[in-house]
């Protein structure tokens, strides 16, 4: 089974720099890296997955903050 990594940071730049990385490691349990700029949006997409997740997250955001979305 793949596993779905998530990365979830206000700054684009840093969440597409994480995402890259990932990716360079070529790991084969790597499923899919998605990259969310908005915590309540990765919140609400986070919800409706079945599959196993990893999530990066970035703890200091405007609105949802890295440590209310954990919860």
């Amino acid at each position: 089974m793949k596993i779905r990594v998530v990365v979830i940071d206000d700054e684009l730049i840093e969440a597409e720099g994480q995402k890259r990385l990932i990716l360079r490691m070529d790991l084969e349990r790597i499923g899919t890296v998605s990259v969310y700029t908005d915590g309540s949006r990765a919140l609400q997409e986070l919800k409706m997955v079945s599959e196993p997740v990893i999530a990066l997250v970035d703890i200091n955001m405007p609105g949802v903050n890295g440590l209310d979305l954990m919860h």
